[in-house]
């Protein structure tokens, strides 16, 4: 995390060393909380707050794979709360030990909360004195107290060390990556409108879910990722994909990924803000192309369909992180993304056709195509600066007065995709002509 971003948090950070070793508390008198989940109340201006702690005594082999079940190593619990802090102090009245947020991994925002706006809640915890920056922010579709409830690690038996694993994968990109201090930073500077990652659970038969299941489901009150009772885009994601960047592969959003499974959450996709308030959903294939186009796009494979009937797959590694040209002259911006690949799978006969040129070729213009269709189809229409426009945009000003004039313009400019695409290892060997 860059400096200046790591600063919102530097006081809080600095008074939770100092009050860890003057205020005379013995690791053995506090119970760590790992994650914390807000919906909406019945009663105005309150939430209902779950927190989930960690019991370390259930917890052997220093969470590794080898020890613990997996099972009864956090404890949940409920209370309505109007904030952070009035949360703690009810569930402190229930817990025997203090509960301490030093080592907290997680904060989920139900659907719900996120539309009416998270930024009441994120004020305060940048005002807590023992948050770290580093915190994972998720949305979850449905309730985020199910969600908690149905977390049970299949590889992880720490379920702090599974939150990091899920949401700091660096080799997937159907998520995207945003922390508490990142969220923050961008609200507060205007650098750009954030995007959170989509948490959700899955619905199982009796057989599958077994009594545990049937326990924590009684003691939840989220109705799950039913597709008709949330966002009207979940209906869409579950169709099949056709177009020819990430041909055959389905646009999944939390939920509807696992056919079977022990684990009952699940993560995919994201939430794009305005403001501090939701505005839309994505799935995974948009997902993917918003951190190709942000620049956290790292390594994947992608599928694509190249000419009319040959599918292709290959291992996609950004070259370098992209380029945004403005030229305010024309009112346009280019936006110039650089990708290596590696050949996974090739049909027999097209090379003799195409060649590596002409693959290359395709697969620069299928995903110019479908990143161009998401900024159309996603960003334009709902406002939102999730590439962060505005701030590239200052750059072109002298002076913050004459910016702030003229910042909206660069939304209503035209945006091109330009793609470098080459294939570095082609895994064949290319016999020349006469051999």
């Amino acid at each position: 995390m860059k400096p200046i971003k790591a600063a919102f948090f530097a006081a809080g950070l600095i008074a939770a060393a100092l009050s860890s070793g003057c205020m005379g508390k013995e690791p053995n008198d506090l119970a760590y909380v790992v994650a914390l989940g807000f919906d909406k109340s019945d009663k105005p201006d309150n939430y209902n707050m779950t927190i989930q702690f960690a019991r370390p005594t259930n917890i052997s082999g220093s969470g590794s794979e080898s020890g613990g079940s997996g099972q009864g190593i956090v404890e949940n619990i409920t209370v309505e709360a109007p904030n952070i802090y009035a949360g703690i102090n009810l569930a402190d009245h229930i817990v025997s030990k203090k509960l301490s947020l030093s080592h907290s991994k997680l904060i989920v925002f139900s659907e719900e909360v996120a539309k009416d706006g998270v930024g009441g809640i994120m004020e305060t915890l940048a005002r807590n004195e023992e948050t770290r920056p580093d915190i994972y922010l998720a949305v979850a579709l449905g309730s985020a107290q199910e969600y908690l409830f149905k977390v049970k690690p299949v590889v992880e038996v720490n379920p702090a060390r599974y939150y990091q694993l899920i949401y700091e994968q660096h080799y997937t990109s159907g998520i995207p990556k945003n922390t508490a201090g990142d969220f923050f930073y961008n609200q507060k500077s205007g650098a750009r409108d954030n995007v959170l990652p989509l948490a959700g659970t899955v619905e199982l038969n009796e057989e599958e879910s077994g009594s545990n299941g049937e326990e924590e489901g009684k003691e939840s009150s989220g109705e799950g990722n039913n597709p008709e009772k949330t966002h009207n885009q979940l209906q869409q994601s579950s169709s099949q994909n056709n177009e020819k960047f990430e041909y055959r592969l389905r646009d999944y959003i939390a939920g509807q990924v696992a056919v079977n499974q022990n684990n009952e959450s699940e993560t995919m996709g994201m939430a794009y803000f305005l403001g501090d308030k939701e505005a839309g959903i994505t799935g995974s294939l948009e997902t993917e192309l918003y951190n190709m186009l942000i620049g956290y796009f790292e390594e994947s494979y992608l599928t694509l369909m190249c000419d009319k009937k040959d599918a292709v797959t290959v291992l996609v590694l950004a070259n370098k992180n992209p380029e945004y040209d403005i030229d305010r002259k024309n009112k346009r911006v280019t936006i110039t993304m650089y990708f290596e690949s590696d050949l996974y799978s090739l049909p027999t006969d097209y090379l003799a056709e195409s060649g590596i040129e002409g693959f290359e070729r395709a697969a620069r213009e299928e995903i110019t195509a479908a990143s161009e269709k998401f900024i159309n189809d996603v960003i334009r229409p709902s406002g939102s600066d999730i590439l962060g426009l505005r701030s590239k945009f200052k750059r072109c000003f002298i002076n913050n007065a004459e910016y702030e004039k003229h910042k909206d313009e660069i939304m209503r400019y035209d945006i091109n995709v330009k793609v470098k695409f080459r294939v570095r290892r082609t895994g064949l060997t290319i016999k020349e002509a006469g051999e």
